[in-house]
């Protein structure tokens, strides 16, 4: 199974705070985006991801492809965000 991602700016009281939403692909990006939409968010990147440990080497998220759906690619800091979203230390962050 692959694993999609959604990145959002979700606003708190002080300021906004970027986020990685994670979810199996039985779900689309868009029927997630959908869930997920109220005024306070804004979608920033989506796509795939893996994890994986080369070997010697402590876990790693690697993002891939695009949503066709929200016409949105994997950015930059991406694979950070999900790694501290399913729990994952990397020294990145």
């Amino acid at each position: 199974m692959r694993n999609k991602y959604i990145v959002v700016d979700v606003l708190t009281r002080f300021r906004p705070v970027r986020t990685a939403i994670v979810f199996p692909e039985t779900l689309s990006h868009a029927e997630m985006a959908s869930a997920l939409r109220c005024k306070n968010e804004e979608f920033i990147s989506a796509g795939f991801f893996q994890v994986h440990a080369p070997e010697g080497q402590e876990l790693q998220v690697n993002v891939y492809g695009e949503s066709i759906g929200l016409h949105l690619k994997p950015a930059e800091g991406d694979a950070d965000l999900i790694a501290k979203a399913i729990g994952i230390h990397t020294s990145s962050y």
